[in-house]
């Protein structure tokens, strides 16, 4: 029962919401209830009646206070807060007690002018806060106090009438979410028609800005917005409205750059977010609810900026629009079934290089100059090409500044014979045009097997036989090269475990180029 504890949460001798407010000027009418498509976290009740809140990955206790009378919260955890996303936890239908508590917490908020606050006035916030407390006016609205009814609603409103005013001067990322909040605000309430036409102009802009890359980039923020995106559609349907092309378009992207990112386990590549895959997974969870997002076979996002080479049950992703300088330049993972072989989610035990990187100089360049403009790197050392159409292989070949400090630009060209059997690549270090001749300088290879591939020698001393979890085995094979197998971690969202890693190195004297294979083998009699 929520009955004790929800009133328990209160502090004490705090004043009915309904006498709260004063009686706005006039009264909005609610058109529509968005349907709820975010699943509610069943702990997340039992956790506060503890007296702690989890919010953002963060559980603060309440000290028997209300939540927004808590100090030294992170950010996370306030925007979170002031969101109002955990309404969607609250079981439906509440109890009465419950819907009470809700209602204080609610009347708390607006009374004390919490809109203002720095963590509650931010766009994204704001915009997430519409939504939520739509997706929810059913709980909210359910009083019998005409003034807490129009409080709410009048919340609602200054809220849309603020990103109306933000929308059009705001990062791109926040900017996508406000023309989607406003979409929805458009459909639901009475005086909030306006704000339609300028979440549809502003949708359809959003499609053409080269900006949309950096939230496809992002797993857990595509999934995200798709579920927001989604709702909005269904809205259209809920008031016999036809959909505006641009909202189909862009969950027809969105759904695209998702798709593209699946692995053989059906589960995103972690090679954008790392550090978020958790997250990103869990959001992909809900979203296949909803939506049926099939992987489209081999194809390229040149949008994203992500390389999926599939044939038989071999998948490979791969990394060719990591931005500048980063580690994760033309970063690769692998599934053979359903089960994981290569990852880009590791580093070494001794911290050496950083989470994502495959490729590792292994001694300073003398006598290099320094680094050139970033426009000159960039235009002298990013290219990509991708073959996706040859039924007889599929190819990547893509050169990245991701080394551009160390003098050099990182090309790796991939190549996954017809039968989805055989992945040859050639990774090799290009000076940078434009910069005087570097020193001829060492590099390793670095490739971070997952937690369950068991590693064994092969029949010859120079190739590794690698057994997956599902029993499908590989040969592992770099002509000429002296393979290494290391310990190494791998992270998984909070968790840490170790692995192993293959190195494969390359003196100066061998040149700037390593070859390797991965083959796969017969079942075994």
């Amino acid at each position: 029962m929520l009955s004790a504890t929800w009133s328990s949460l209160l502090a004490p001798g705090r004043v009915a919401a309904k006498v709260l407010f004063d009686p706005p000027h006039r009264r909005i009418e609610l058109l529509a209830i968005p349907p709820l498509l975010r699943a509610a976290d069943l702990a997340f009740v039992a956790e506060w009646n503890q007296g702690s809140l989890a919010l953002a990955g963060e559980s603060i206790p309440l000290r028997g206070v209300s939540p927004f009378a808590v100090k030294q919260a992170p950010a996370a955890w306030l925007q979170a807060l002031h969101g109002f996303s955990w309404l969607r936890h609250i079981p439906s239908p509440a109890d009465d007690a419950a819907v009470a508590s809700v209602h204080l917490l609610v009347g708390e908020w607006l009374a004390r002018k919490l809109q203002r606050s720095p963590a509650a006035s931010l766009p994204e916030v704001v915009a997430r806060r519409v939504m939520s407390w739509l997706a929810h006016a059913d709980l909210l609205l359910k009083t019998s106090h005409a003034t807490f009814y129009d409080a709410v609603l009048a919340g609602m409103s200054a809220d849309v009438h603020a990103l109306k005013q933000l929308g059009r001067t705001l990062p791109f990322v926040d900017r996508a979410l406000i023309w989607v909040a406003l979409g929805q605000a458009g459909l639901c309430l009475s005086d909030a028609a306006p704000a339609r036409a300028i979440a549809e102009a502003g949708i359809a802009a959003v499609l053409h800005e080269a900006k949309l890359a950096h939230v496809l980039r992002q797993p857990d923020r595509v999934a995200d917005l798709l579920l927001d995106v989604e709702t909005l559609r269904l809205l259209y349907g809920m008031r016999a409205t036809p959909v505006p092309p641009q909202v189909a378009e862009l969950k027809a992207v969105l759904c695209d750059t998702l798709g593209g990112l699946m692995l053989g386990d059906l589960r995103p590549a972690r090679l954008a977010s790392p550090r978020r895959y958790r997250e990103a997974r869990l959001q992909l969870a809900t979203v296949l609810r909803h939506i049926e997002i099939s992987p489209p076979g081999p194809c390229y996002d040149a949008r994203a900026g992500f390389a999926r080479l599939s044939l038989g049950d071999t998948c490979v992703v791969v990394d060719v629009g990591a931005p500048l300088d980063s580690a994760e330049a033309l970063a690769l993972e692998m599934t053979s079934g359903v089960s994981p072989l290569l990852t880009s989610d590791g580093m070494p035990y001794d911290g050496a290089s950083l989470t994502g990187a495959t490729v590792r100089v292994g001694s300073a360049i003398e006598g290099a100059a320094l680094p050139l403009p970033v426009s000159e790197v960039l235009e002298a050392a990013h290219s990509v090409a991708v073959d996706v159409t040859d039924p007889h292989r599929l190819q990547c070949d893509a050169t990245h500044a991701g080394l551009s400090r160390q003098g050099f630009a990182h090309r790796r060209r991939v190549t996954l014979s017809d039968d989805g059997r055989q992945l040859a690549v050639i990774d090799e270090l290009r000076p940078l045009i434009g910069r005087p001749s570097a020193v001829d300088s060492a590099f390793v290879v670095r490739l971070v097997l997952h937690p369950t591939v068991e590693v064994s020698l092969g029949t010859a001393n120079d190739e590794l036989e690698l057994r997956l979890g599902n029993a499908h085995r590989w040969r592992f094979t770099a002509a000429g090269r002296t393979l290494s197998v290391e310990g190494a971690l791998f992270r998984d969202g909070r968790h840490t475990m170790p692995t192993l890693q293959i190195l494969i190195a390359a003196d100066a004297a061998a040149g700037r180029t390593i070859a390797w294979q991965l083959t796969r083998l017969d079942p075994r009699g």
